[in-house]
């Protein structure tokens, strides 16, 4: 039945060193049990398997919003008895295990709260531990055997293992940061240890974050209540123009007429209904105790600003839009009579430029085809398709204006023209050279790369000397254009010859390119073998001076790496080197990541190494005195500490950090 393997919370208190050796021996192989690294850092961990995921959900993100409330780190820790026999030895070896339960000086980390427990079996209810680090308020030192008591242990008897965690971290709430307007002895004497920088500290932060949360708060508030009074008006504005889009607009066009407006203004209308449902509540926000919930609040008020700035300008393009659209009608005849004044000038530049001796064809080409478009528009406008009326004006408008002013300037493009004849033939000559620069990088490639190599740029020769080919006619015909006044022409033909030349000359830079890569990669894979080779050969030693220490995982890797290394052939006939040097580029990174890991498992045998040797000290040390003086010194603990009351516990005290707290039996 549950009731006979119920769990309990423990505040892991200091104990003599010689105190924690016995409890090792006891334990037997509970040290094996003893979380390393990331497991330090796990909020509960729940070593007996007891609790339900529901039941280890709730407790953990009470925890959580207590850390992100409070700037207290909390570690949960469940065990059987068997587990842990010595509740407190055990909770004391998981310190010293685990670097981040300490700080810099190697004490107890101030800001750190655990809460260990032992389940219940058919002979012996099990044990509750609390410990707290310097920063917890001196008021706490009164406060836990109650807490501990009255709350937590009360619920665990009850076996209401949730309330009892999450009642006693309330508890233990109440005494880091009494409820506003609490002028009783706990809130004054919390304040007052501020200048020493334990549960005051803590309050002064709080304060802190409540003033910047309450500054974001009203910023935001404010500056949504502005924005508002600006979106109202717009989306009435566009609801409008949606309405005469359906009346003024051909069915055909009307999706595109209206285009996104209704998203749009759907979006507002879901913006305006969150900022009611949020101003509801608005005035109770940042009189709320938990931290975190004002934290979230503010930053849903944030987030409902942001969305209505940025829905502001959309809404204001689309009205733009819209309103554009829908002024085409009136402005369509203006726009015609522009068209007509237009073609009136092109004609009279083709005039100008004929009379000159050019040839204007090509300029000139709009002329054929303006009335044609001009009564287009005009049946479009009266089947009310705006859109289409509005892109032919302007295309049109567009390219007499663009007529008219190069008939205007034939003698000035003349110039340019040839100039830019010239300036592409001297490049012609360029890229002739890279043709055959390329076809020796083609051929080197073939005769001294793996083919894996130079697949990529198979046949870029030959594609390459055919736009060659294509660039010399180009600037041919568009030199003959010229010469015969056809600028139109000419232009066409230079443009052609200067892509056909920028084609080429990329098709050409790829094999010359490549083969400078794979002539420093014959060169450099060699040696970069050797010191990978070297590298991993350091990791295979690193790890077998672990010996035992060593992981299964970090062995697994070394021989994966050393296989790889292996099947890295640099003696082989022309060897892909690009190749290689990617599994070069892939060993490396594993080898670093590696070696990081051994460190970082080495670092830790040695401080388990240092640590075991002091502990076998202090173990000797004990032993020094016989068993009476172990007697004596427990009784003392027992009788003379306050904290160490008749619930249990403990204090130490030293430069490094004081660890606070104690156990009781339920």
């Amino acid at each position: 039945m549950r009731g006979l393997v119920r769990m309990a919370v423990a505040a892991a208190v200091a104990v003599p060193t010689g105190l924690v050796s016995v409890a090792a021996a006891v334990t037997g192989d509970v040290a094996a049990q003893v979380p390393v690294g990331d497991a330090c850092d796990a909020v509960l961990v729940d070593h007996a398997e007891y609790l339900s995921e529901a039941e280890a959900a709730e407790i953990e993100q009470a925890a959580r919003d207590f850390r992100s409330d409070l700037a207290y780190e909390i570690r949960i820790r469940i065990m059987t008895q068997e587990q842990a026999p010595y509740l407190e030895g055990r909770m004391v070896e998981e310190e010293l295990a685990c670097e981040s339960w300490r700080n810099p000086n190697g004490g107890f980390r101030e800001n750190l709260l655990v809460l260990a427990f032992t389940t219940d079996t058919a002979e012996q209810n099990g044990e509750t531990l609390l410990l707290f680090g310097d920063r917890m308020p001196h008021e706490m030192d009164d406060a836990w055997p109650g807490i501990q008591s009255d709350t937590i242990n009360h619920a665990l008897n009850d076996d209401d293992w949730v309330g009892g965690i999450t009642g006693g971290l309330a508890d233990i709430r109440q005494v880091i940061d009494p409820p506003l307007g609490n002028a009783g002895v706990v809130a004054a004497a919390v304040a007052g240890t501020a200048a020493a920088g334990t549960g005051g500290g803590v309050l002064l932060w709080r304060r802190r974050k409540r003033g910047e949360l309450t500054d974001r708060f009203e910023r935001s508030t404010a500056e949504l209540d502005t924005l508002t009074l600006r979106l109202d008006p717009k989306t009435e504005s566009l609801r409008r123009d949606i309405e005469l889009m359906r009346t003024a607009v051909a069915d055909d066009e009307l999706g595109a007429a209206i285009g996104s407006s209704e998203e749009m203004l759907d979006s507002a209308d879901q913006l305006v209904y969150r900022r009611s449902e949020a101003s509801a509540d608005r005035d109770q926000l940042l009189k709320q105790r938990s931290l975190a919930k004002v934290a979230d609040g503010v930053a849903r008020w944030e987030a409902l600003e942001k969305s209505v700035r940025d829905l502001l300008p959309e809404l204001e393009a689309e009205e733009t839009r819209m309103a554009t659209l829908l002024a085409v009608r009136d402005e369509a005849p203006q726009r015609l009579a522009r068209i007509a004044s237009l073609a009136d000038d092109v004609r009279q530049a083709e005039a100008a430029a004929a009379a000159d001796g050019y040839v204007t064809t090509t300029d000139a080409a709009v002329l054929g085809v303006v009335d044609e478009w001009v009564t287009m528009i005009g049946r479009q406008l009266e089947e009310k398709r705006l859109i289409a009326v509005d892109t032919g004006t302007a295309g049109l408008i567009a390219d007499l204006e663009h007529a008219r002013d190069a008939l205007g300037r034939m003698a000035q493009r003349a110039g340019e023209l040839g100039d830019r004849v010239t300036e592409l033939e001297q490049a012609q000559a360029d890229v002739v050279a890279m043709s055959h620069a390329a076809s020796d990088a083609d051929r080197n490639l073939h005769e001294a790369f793996a083919q894996s190599i130079y697949a990529a740029v198979s046949g870029n020769v030959d594609t390459g000397r055919q736009a060659v080919e294509t660039a010399a006619r180009s600037i041919i015909n568009g030199r003959e254009a010229l010469d015969g006044r056809d600028l139109g022409v000419a232009e066409a033909r230079l443009k052609e010859a200067a892509e056909a030349q920028a084609e080429a000359q990329s098709i050409f830079g790829a094999v010359t390119e490549l083969l400078g890569r794979a002539q420093r990669l014959q060169q450099s894979v060699p040696d970069r073998h050797r010191t990978v080779a070297a590298n991993v050969s350091s990791l295979q030693n690193l790890v077998a001076r672990l010996g035992s220490a060593a992981t299964t995982g970090i062995r697994q890797q070394v021989a994966e790496l050393e296989a790889e290394l292996g099947s890295v052939d640099v003696q082989s006939s022309r060897p892909d080197w690009i190749a290689l040097n990617q599994r070069l580029d892939s060993i490396e990174e594993k080898t670093t990541k590696a070696t990081k890991e051994a460190e970082k498992i080495r670092r830790r045998e040695e401080e388990r190494q240092r640590r075991e040797r002091q502990r076998r000290h202090g173990s000797s040390y004990s032993r020094s005195f016989g068993s009476g003086g172990g007697s004596s010194r427990s009784r003392s603990r027992s009788s003379s500490s306050r904290s160490s009351s008749s619930r249990g516990g403990s204090s130490r005290r030293s430069s490094g950090g004081s660890r606070r707290g104690g156990s009781s039996r339920r």
